[in-house]
C-alpha cells in the first residue's frame, strides 16, 4: 500500500508539496525516484529511515532536504544532478526530496520545522 501525504513549513504553515509519497518501506525507498521521468512542483518522496541519497540512473535534478527525528531541517541541497551521491549531516533520520528549485521558491532554512500529513 503507497501512503502519500502533504508536507508544511511550521514557521509560516505554507504547504511546501500536495502529494509526497511516504517511502518507509525497504522496498520503496530502494525503488525511490528510479524510473520517473520528472517531479512535479506539488510532489516530493519522504524517505524514512534514510541519512543519504544518490540520483543514479535518474533523469531530472532534484531539492534535498534532510531532517532530523523532529522534522527539523538539518541540510538541503539544491539541484543535485543525476548520477550524484549526497549525504546528510549527523542526526539526519530521513529525507525530503523534491524537484528542482522547491527549496529556494519556498524559502526553506535550516532549522525550520516541517510537519507531516498523511491522507
Amino acid at each position: 500500500m503507497i501512503v502519500t501525504g502533504q508536507v508544511f513549513n511550521e514557521k509560516n504553515g505554507e504547504m511546501i508539496a500536495e502529494k509526497v509519497v511516504f517511502a518507509h518501506t525497504w522496498l520503496s525507498r530502494l525503488k525511490g525516484l528510479l524510473g520517473t521521468k520528472s517531479l512535479s512542483e506539488d510532489a516530493g518522496m519522504w524517505l524514512k529511515p534514510c541519512n543519504g541519497i544518490h540520483t543514479m540512473w535518474m533523469r531530472y535534478a532534484i531539492d534535498v532536504i534532510y531532517l532530523t527525528q523532529e522534522n527539523k531541517i538539518s541540510k538541503l541541497v539544491s539541484s543535485i544532478k543525476p548520477n550524484r551521491f549526497c549525504n546528510g549531516v549527523k542526526g539526519t533520520v530521513s529525507v525530503l526530496e523534491l524537484k528542482s528549485g522547491q527549496i529556494e521558491k519556498n524559502e526553506l532554512l535550516v532549522g525550520d520545522q516541517l510537519i507531516f500529513k498523511a491522507e
